[in-house]
């Protein structure tokens, strides 16, 4: 998540990228940087804050700006957008195991 200090937004955001990264840390890693500090944002081109972006395996797969989820609760737009591409990434994972496997057993 790209924040801001002095974001009201961002701010409330707190609370659901807590819960995300509690319920799906296993799966994932959630990182936050503070725009006021350092070069991360400007490479990202991230335009406003709140911003949440999401890679699988390095590749940038979805960005979510401006928005916000006030009760962690309730799946908003943040909660749907995470639990949509960590669904990505298991299938792509799933898809990679088994074509691994089936290497593996070609080559015995």
């Amino acid at each position: 998540m790209f924040y801001g200090t002095t974001c009201p937004k961002c701010h409330d955001l707190q609370p659901t990228f807590e819960k995300l990264a509690e319920d799906y840390g296993a799966k994932a890693d959630f990182f936050k940087w503070n725009v006021e500090v350092g070069a991360v944002s400007w490479k990202e081109k991230v335009k406003q804050i709140p911003t949440w972006v999401f890679y699988i395996n390095g590749t940038k797969v979805g960005e979510v700006g401006n928005v916000g989820d006030p009760d962690p609760a309730e799946k908003g737009p943040l909660i749907n957008v995470t639990e949509r591409v960590l669904m990505q990434f298991a299938k792509q994972s799933a898809v990679e195991e088994k074509l691994t496997k089936q290497l593996m057993e070609r080559s015995h």
